[in-house]
């Protein structure tokens, strides 16, 4: 019986977790195999089971059409462009809260149980306040903002990939709370008995993000005006959100956005950054140079005086952020509030800089360092000497290895001039990389 409830549950937490890591193939041959089993299954797994061959993603999204497991968001149509941008699908952010408060999940919509969600966010808000100069705070101590249910969320710009490989873009908003992270230690109790805010990084994102949009690449490549378009749209979304709020449990609920955040490429085009990571000299400084625009939206540095390597505890740049900051578009983006330091509505995303970025090349870089300890007669003798090393590594760990194996190509070992970047696309693998370096190290020391 313990067998079977296990089945079971890997079986719902594979529906539970569709995503392009999960294949529809792959959930229906587990509902076949459990079924196979003679495992008991609910109406869902034996729909899910009887999907014939070849037939697995329209299948299963039927079987779960069918069984009422998918949740029911009405479609709204946005005109971002001619053909079929003129009418764009999309999920407007108050009918995805209305079909989740319905479903009795508004507490993943705000990130805190209900409950105790008046003492949260108060708390957040006094907390916030203390810290940050936004024109919320001014509206809350007027009165004409109640802190105890308003919600602060975040908007989410990241690319990804579809089933054929084309670049997307995806937008989403999510709650600013949420459960903290598995690193985070015991929360501060408030007066009410209700532990403070957490932030929103742990949990499964199919109960952290929320869907608006996509946009394949090929819309805003090279003009960026259908991007903007349905950006202007997110603000009215939001801006709704905030002025008539949404009516749950006899209370009327606002949400104020209070960053949108993303990798540096979303938020260049997001906000027509003029100052933006590729805006460096790339060539030998001329009498034709171009004049440097800067490299950061969030202060100078990069331009002609202020230098962006200079790392120094009285750096130049350093007395040109904040209010200090000259703003770094022509035109303000419509999703941008008025404050008086509006390129801090962009928010560096953590992910990106350190799954994508820092670690990506740490884990690289030491693995090209560590690559001829092996004492093999060659290279590829020593990558395969590492592989193996690396498969006992994700065992004994117990960790989930995107990539099938490490190659030469992969870390920037081929040649001695290539950079050792990380060619891997899963930020996760750059995580479990960073682990296997300290363990390898540790284990060629030993031997």
């Amino acid at each position: 019986m313990q067998e079977c409830i296990e089945k079971l549950g890997l079986l719902y937490d594979d529906l539970a977790g569709i995503q392009a890591e999960v294949a529809a193939n792959d959930i229906v041959n587990r509902a076949k195999a459990s079924a196979k089993d003679g495992d008991v299954l609910c109406v869902t797994g034996k729909s899910v089971a009887a999907v014939s061959a070849g037939n697995e993603e329209r299948g299963l999204y039927k079987a779960l059409l069918e069984t009422k497991l998918l949740v029911d968001i009405p479609w709204s149509y946005v005109n971002i462009g001619e053909g079929c941008l003129s009418e764009h699908p999309c999920f407007k952010p108050k009918d995805l809260i209305h079909a989740l408060a319905e479903l009795g999940k508004f507490d993943t919509v705000i990130g805190t149980p209900v409950d105790t969600s008046a003492a949260v966010l108060s708390d957040f808000w006094e907390n916030f306040a203390k810290e940050f100069d936004h024109p919320v705070n001014a509206e809350i101590q007027s009165g004409k903002l109640n802190p105890a249910v308003l919600v602060p969320i975040n908007i989410h710009g990241d690319g990804g990939r579809t089933f054929k490989k084309s670049e997307i873009m995806i937008l989403q908003f999510q709650s600013a709370l949420g459960g903290g992270s598995r690193l985070s230690g015991q929360k501060r109790k408030l007066p009410s008995g209700a532990e403070e805010a957490g932030f929103n990084l742990s949990g499964h994102s199919l109960a952290t993000r929320y869907l608006m949009s996509t946009l394949t690449k090929k819309y805003y490549s090279e003009d960026p005006t259908p991007l903007l378009q349905l950006l202007g749209c997110v603000s009215e979304w939001l801006g709704d959100l905030y002025d008539n709020g949404y009516e749950y449990r006899g209370q009327v609920w606002r949400f104020v956005p209070l960053g949108m955040k993303g990798d540096l490429v979303f938020q260049a085009k997001a906000a027509g950054l003029e100052r933006s990571f590729s805006r460096v000299r790339k060539r030998k400084l001329t009498a034709n140079s171009k004049p440097l625009a800067g490299c950061c939206p969030w202060c100078l540095a990069g331009t002609a005086d202020v230098s962006f390597e200079c790392f120094d505890k009285d750096a130049p740049w350093m007395q040109t952020t904040g209010a200090r900051n000259p703003a770094p578009w022509t035109t303000t983006p419509t999703t941008i509030p008025v404050a008086n330091d509006q390129p801090s509505f962009l928010k560096p995303d953590l992910f990106h800089i350190l799954q994508m970025g820092i670690y990506k090349e740490f884990a690289a870089s030491g693995l090209c360092l560590v690559l001829p300890l092996f004492g093999g007669s060659s290279q590829d003798e020593n990558m395969t000497a590492m592989n193996q090393k690396l498969m006992q590594y994700v065992k004994e760990s117990k960790a989930q290895l995107h990539m099938p194996k490490l190659t030469l190509d992969l870390i920037g070992a081929r040649t001695p001039n290539a950079y050792a970047s990380g060619g891997w696309s899963k930020g996760q693998d750059s995580v479990i990389l960073m682990g296997f370096l300290e363990w390898l190290l540790g284990a060629l020391v030993l031997k």
